[in-house]
């Protein structure tokens, strides 16, 4: 029963810390090319992961309200970070 507690811990921070993960790596800035290429593939990869996990709480309806609420936060917070990262130069509202 530890690991099934450890699994839903691991589950459970991978959507919560995913997005805001993503995101602090979209504010370093590298003139190396190599770096951001690598700072790219650490990104997507957290990315893929969070929105794996999230999705999966917020599609599955056996699964309480909070914990929906939880996979809701996650998918917006992996949006952010890929609009950051990839689109910077799309604004949603012009000034």
């Amino acid at each position: 029963m530890e690991s099934l507690a450890f699994l839903v811990v691991i589950l459970m921070l991978t959507a919560i810390l995913g997005g805001p993960v993503a995101i602090l790596l979209t504010m370093i800035r590298t003139r190396n090319i190599l770096l951001t290429i690598l700072r790219r593939v650490v990104h997507g990869v957290i990315v893929m992961f969070s929105l794996m996990v999230t999705s999966t709480f917020l599609f599955n309806v056996q699964l309480p309200l909070p914990v929906h609420l939880i996979g809701l936060y996650g998918v917006a917070m992996a949006y952010i970070a890929i609009r950051r990262e990839y689109f910077p130069e799309v604004r949603i509202i012009a000034p």
